[in-house]
């Protein structure tokens, strides 16, 4: 079965910006506490601060995470349809 590429891509970073977005809402929301409660999942301590809340940079995240999802999916099925 082949991949179409694109909407690999696109399923994939329109996931991982969702995800992003979900991230954003609960260290709005929760601020520190949700910090390092996600941080102490992971092993880390929790040496960082959490900002205030800026939505350019949140929109720039966003995008940046939802190419970076886009980018990582299509390379998959590109990968998926050489290998058949």
């Amino acid at each position: 079965m082949k991949l179409d590429v694109r909407k690999v891509g696109l399923s994939l970073g329109l996931l991982a910006a969702f995800m992003h977005l979900v991230a954003i809402a609960l260290i709005s929301i929760f601020g520190q506490a949700a910090f390092k409660f996600v941080a102490g999942l992971h092993f880390m301590g929790n040496e960082l601060l959490v900002l205030p809340f800026d939505p350019a940079i949140a929109a720039f995240g966003l995008l940046a995470t939802f190419i970076t999802g886009y980018v990582v999916g299509a390379a998959f099925a590109w990968i998926w349809n050489s290998l058949k």
